[in-house]
C-alpha cells in the first residue's frame, strides 16, 4: 500500500537519499557472483508502485510470512556526531578494481 508522496514534508529529500541508496545496492550486486533478483530492487520497487511503501505484507509460498507498517513519522534535528565514523576509519571505493 504506497502512501502519496506529497503528503510529507521533506520527501522529496528523502526520496533522493533512498534512489541514491537504491543505485548503491545495484551497483554493489552486480558486482557479486551471484546477482539478485532485480525486481527486489527497492528503487524499482518504488517506480512501480508510483509510491512509497507504508504497509508491506510478506508470503513465502502462500503463507503470511510478516507484516511492517509505518505508524507515524517524526522529524528531529540530530547532531552531527551521530554520522561521523570512528577515529581511525577511512572512505574506501568499494567498486576500486572492478
Amino acid at each position: 500500500m504506497p502512501a502519496e508522496l506529497d503528503e510529507f514534508d521533506g520527501a522529496d529529500e528523502f526520496i533522493e537519499a533512498f534512489l541514491n541508496m537504491a543505485a548503491y545496492m545495484t551497483k554493489m550486486t552486480e558486482s557479486m557472483p551471484m546477482r539478485s533478483d532485480e525486481h527486489m530492487n527497492p528503487g524499482e520497487l518504488m517506480k512501480q508502485i508510483d509510491g512509497f511503501p507504508v504497509h508491506t505484507i510478506d508470503y513465502d509460498n502462500g503463507v503470511l510470512t510478516g507484516r511492517v507498517s509505518l505508524d507515524s513519522v517524526t522529524e528531529k534535528d540530530l547532531e552531527a556526531a551521530l554520522f561521523a565514523a570512528p577515529e581511525g576509519y577511512r572512505r574506501q571505493d568499494p567498486f576500486r578494481g572492478r
